[in-house]
C-alpha cells in the first residue's frame, strides 16, 4: 500500500531513511485496543514504521503509536471546546506543533490539531494524508480534489506533476 511513495517524488527519497518499521505482534495488540482505527494506518506502521521523515531540517513525526490528545498529548481538555466530537488518538505531528490524528468521536476521520488545540477535520483518508504528505512536502495536504492535493493555503499539488 505505501511501498512505491518514493515513486511520487524521486527528490525526497532520503527523507524516509529514519522511519523504523513497527514489529508485527505490536501492531496486534494495538489494533486489538483501537479495532476501529482504519487499516492503513496499520500497514504505514508495519510497511514504513514510526520516526521523522525528513529532508532539508523540516521534519514530520510518525508516533510509533496512538497518542490519547488530551491524556497523553496536552494533558488539558481544549479539544473538547474546540471541535473534537470524541477522544483525538495523535500518529503524528510537524516540526511547528501541529497534531495530525484521528477523531473517534466523528468515525475516526482525520483531523488537524493546531497549537492553540483547534481541530479542524481533514477531507482525507489516511492513506491520502500520507500520499499527501510526501507530494506537498514540507507543506500538508488538507484535502483531495480530483486527483490534485491542497495544502492549508490553497496551493495544488499533482502526481507527477
Amino acid at each position: 500500500m505505501f511501498e512505491k511513495l518514493e515513486i511520487l517524488r524521486p527528490d525526497l527519497k532520503p527523507m524516509f531513511g529514519k522511519l523504523r518499521k513497527v514489529e508485527p505482534e505490536i501492531v496486534v495488540e494495538m489494533r486489538k485496543r483501537h479495532p476501529e482505527c482504519p487499516d492503513p494506518y496499520w500497514a504505514f506502521l508495519l510497511e514504513r514504521g514510526a520516526g521523522a521523515m525528513e529532508q532539508d531540517g523540516e521534519p514530520f513525526f510518525f508516533e510509533d503509536r496512538l497518542l490519547n490528545a488530551d491524556s497523553e498529548l496536552y494533558c488539558d481538555r481544549q479539544i473538547y471546546q474546540n471541535g473534537a466530537k470524541g477522544d483525538v488518538m495523535v500518529f503524528g505531528h510537524e516540526s511547528m506543533g501541529t497534531a495530525y490524528g484521528f477523531d473517534t468521536g466523528d468515525g475516526w476521520k482525520l483531523v488537524e490539531v493546531d497549537e492553540f488545540r483547534a481541530v479542524t477535520p481533514l477531507e482525507l483518508t489516511f492513506e491520502e494524508f500520507v500520499v499527501g504528505l510526501v507530494l506537498c512536502y514540507p507543506q500538508i495536504a488538507m484535502r483531495n480534489e480530483n486527483g490534485e492535493w491542497v495544502d492549508g493555503v490553497g496551493a495544488r499539488y499533482r502526481p507527477n506533476g
